[in-house]
């Protein structure tokens, strides 16, 4: 019985930890400030300008596809994030990274 109550015990850190580090690493992703302008060209296709006073990583969310590659952008560049590999890729937010 004591073995068995331990085994539960160990089962339930262990899932704990699980969804505490998959949470972390959502967490570290925050939106990008309003300093990176978002200028939604299409479904599929967004302009990013780097408005802020100082250089920035940032990495394009989409939703149905996967996520850009996080993209430096030095200070009042101009980048075009396009997503061609899923036909219901919609632009979702643009986040630090």
């Amino acid at each position: 019985m004591w073995q068995k109550m331990r085994f539960v015990a160990i089962a339930a850190v262990a899932a704990g930890a699980i969804v505490a580090s998959g949470s972390t690493s959502a967490m570290a992703a925050a939106t990008a400030p309003s300093c990176i302008a978002r200028n939604v060209k299409t479904f599929n296709v967004v302009e990013l300008v780097n408005n802020c006073g100082t250089p920035m990583n940032v990495k394009v969310i989409w939703k149905y596809a996967p996520d850009s590659a996080c993209l430096p952008m030095a200070i009042g560049q101009k980048r075009t994030v396009a997503e061609y590999r899923s036909p219901l890729v919609e632009y979702d937010k643009t986040v630090t990274c």
